[in-house]
């Protein structure tokens, strides 16, 4: 290349652009030219970083050794420098560089390139300089920042797809289990009529011993028929952790007018628990519209508010309770905040795991928060958070898009 074709792509270059015409000339007499054939490496990761190289001509790709295996970071055009970092920090080669096809190069070397920056006197030569070293670290936090954003949102993917996974599993077992549970209560059905006959009740009449008896298999038989019907219930809870197994119609409806059907419901039984319920609207006039599946809204609801009952006032001593609702550029936001117990920083990883409970000796199945869940992400296109600390409360703040998918 002609020396001043090679001063002109020197000046190109954002780090060596503010240099005087002299001091690029200078520059461009300290290197040499190196042309390199397809597959040659330019420079391997761990050696001295004793120059820094201009791409001219072709490609460069620029990788690192990571398990073995050589992971891309980046490939190199015409107009673009390779090995300026580790000629101003001193620092060994941090990546391999590898010609990918055949490639021209500007070779400058170290102590050449610190020689002319030294003598130049340009205040906007080392500006450039500083500005290069700044770029290269802006650059490579943002790359890290990106690396980690995308691992939380695998690991966020992978953590909401075994809990799918799980939710379809008990359902479907659910389901298997209606069967037996069908034949068992038609079976009790059976034995209490027929020990309730009347010749069979004639004959036992004659016997003490025979009238006792037959009480006593009715009342075993009723005791069975309750249970039945306690695992039925258990059974249908069951199936709907999986968001599938719920039928509901989508449709538009006023938010506040969803909300407040469900909390009408449930003050019955907050004024049992001794527990306040209020709502918070904050939604602006004529903005409330939202298009979804009431039934899963009023469901993850119901789910959250039975949750304040059994878990935030567990000695019955009762509090408050409010219900939030607000607007976002994207949708709206639905929140339950109280001021009971709170949930430990220990636990707050598990709450919506199915069947962790804290309250499996008050008959807690662990499946409320997870049918929460579920409904949320998979039945209405949301997400769900939860804030909370020991002795000063939770509050669950559901995330709905203005219109379900």
């Amino acid at each position: 290349m002609e020396p001043e074709a090679l001063e002109d792509a020197l000046a190109s270059v954002a780090m060596f652009a503010p240099a005087p015409r002299p001091v690029l000339r200078a520059l461009a007499e300290a290197g040499r030219m190196a042309h390199l054939p397809a597959g040659a490496v330019v420079c391997r990761e761990g050696e001295p970083s004793d120059c820094m190289f201009l791409v001219l001509e072709g490609e460069v790709r620029v990788s690192r050794e990571d398990a073995g295996h050589a992971v891309e970071l980046a490939r190199l055009a015409p107009g673009e420098l390779l090995g300026e970092l580790g000629v101003l920090d001193g620092a060994p080669r941090s990546a391999t560089a590898v010609c990918v096809t055949a490639c021209a190069l500007f070779e400058l070397p170290k102590a050449e390139f610190m020689a002319r920056l030294a003598s130049s006197g340009s205040v906007e030569l080392l500006g450039a300089v500083l500005a290069t070293i700044a770029g290269r670290v802006r650059q490579t936090s943002q790359q890290l920042f990106d690396k980690m954003l995308a691992e939380r949102t695998l690991q966020a993917e992978m953590e909401a797809e075994r809990h799918r996974a799980l939710g379809e599993l008990v359902a479907g077992v659910a389901h298997e289990l209606n069967t037996p549970l069908g034949v068992a209560n038609t079976g009790a059905s059976l034995l209490e009529r027929a020990v309730q006959q009347t010749a069979l009740a004639d004959a036992a009449a004659a016997s003490r011993d025979a009238t006792e008896a037959l009480e006593d298999i009715l009342e075993a038989a009723e005791l069975v028929r309750r249970n039945i019907a306690r695992a039925h219930r258990l059974v249908e809870s069951f199936k709907s952790v999986s968001v599938g197994h719920f039928v509901d119609r989508r449709e538009t409806v006023d938010l506040r007018r969803a909300v407040d059907e469900v909390v009408d419901l449930f003050r019955v039984r907050a004024r049992d628990a001794r527990i306040a319920v209020e709502i918070d609207d904050r939604v602006p006039a004529g903005r409330g519209g939202w298009t979804g599946y009431p039934g899963r809204l009023g469901q993850v609801l119901t789910n959250l508010l039975l949750n304040v009952e059994r878990h935030a006032f567990p000695h019955g001593e009762g509090g408050r309770t409010r219900v939030e609702l607000s607007a976002t550029d994207e949708g709206f936001v639905l929140a339950v905040r109280d001021d009971g117990v709170g949930v430990p920083a220990a636990l707050r990883e598990q709450i919506f795991a199915p069947f962790f409970t804290t309250a499996r000796d008050r008959g807690g199945a662990g499946l409320g928060l997870a049918i929460v869940r579920n409904l949320v992400v998979d039945g209405l296109g949301g997400r769900i958070e939860v804030e909370s600390s020991a002795g000063e409360g939770t509050c669950f703040r559901v995330l709905l898009p203005r219109e379900a998918p």
